[in-house]
């Protein structure tokens, strides 16, 4: 009797040995699952915040992107401007030049004188100092010529009762327009009076011009020329 007691006892040891053995392996896998799950918890937090990050760096990038696309669209806007104005004073100026031109045969007579301005793009490339010439024979003429062009084609029949008076100018801008608007004699010469207008935005490129007076001999009598020089004279 007192054996089977020992061995029960000793069976209830044992069970109980096992349970607390089975209980520390349980206890230990939980730890091992609860530890694992920590650990994948803070890197999951991690990789949340770096994604979070990345996240707000992108929408600081897209902002970033977007003013400079909204820079880039005012100045795209204000070179379209500044196109369309130049592109309207262009066809203005274009429309101005055939009007020009076109009253480049019309001949203004006042007090015998015949007097006209011819615009022209011909670069003047080997322009002598001066610019007032006096031309009183066809071989004159022909000089002037030579130092400019035949642009001008003026009638050499003029020169049988006249002398033709030539100014030549150049303007920064072919939109701005001049005329001859009349001849004087003041202090004892000839002079050009020349009218201008330029607008308030103009091309940018180079313009000659031929201011033309055909006076009578007859009102040159007794008048100082020399600040008119020959063609003949410059060479």
């Amino acid at each position: 009797m007192f054996v089977n007691m020992e061995e029960k006892n000793n069976i209830k040891i044992n069970l109980a040995t096992i349970f607390l053995i089975v209980l520390i392996i349980v206890i230990i896998i939980m730890s091992f699952f609860i530890y694992k799950f920590y650990t994948d918890k803070q890197t999951a937090n991690r990789k949340l915040e770096s994604l979070n990050n990345e996240f707000i760096r992108l929408q600081n990038d897209k902002q970033n992107a977007d003013n400079k696309l909204n820079l880039l669209n005012d100045k795209v806007s204000e070179l379209q401007k500044i196109v369309d104005d130049y592109n309207k004073a262009e066809n203005h100026n274009k429309i101005e030049n055939e009007k020009n031109n076109e009253k480049t045969n019309e001949k203004n007579t006042n007090n015998g004188i015949i007097k006209y301005e011819l615009q022209t793009s011909e670069y003047f490339s080997n322009k002598p100092d001066t610019n007032k010439y006096f031309i009183d024979s066809e071989a004159e003429l022909n000089e002037f010529y030579s130092i400019y062009s035949g642009a001008l084609n003026i009638n050499k029949d003029y020169l049988k009762n006249n002398s033709i008076f030539i100014q030549v100018d150049e303007e920064g801008s072919g939109s701005v327009q001049n005329k001859l608007s009349s001849v004087t004699f003041d202090n004892n010469t000839v002079n050009f009076i020349i009218d201008s207008d330029s607008p308030e935005i103009g091309t940018c490129d180079m313009a000659f011009w031929y201011f033309v007076a055909i006076i009578p001999n007859e009102q040159l009598n007794n008048l100082d020329l020399s600040h008119w020089v020959k063609p003949s004279q410059i060479k």
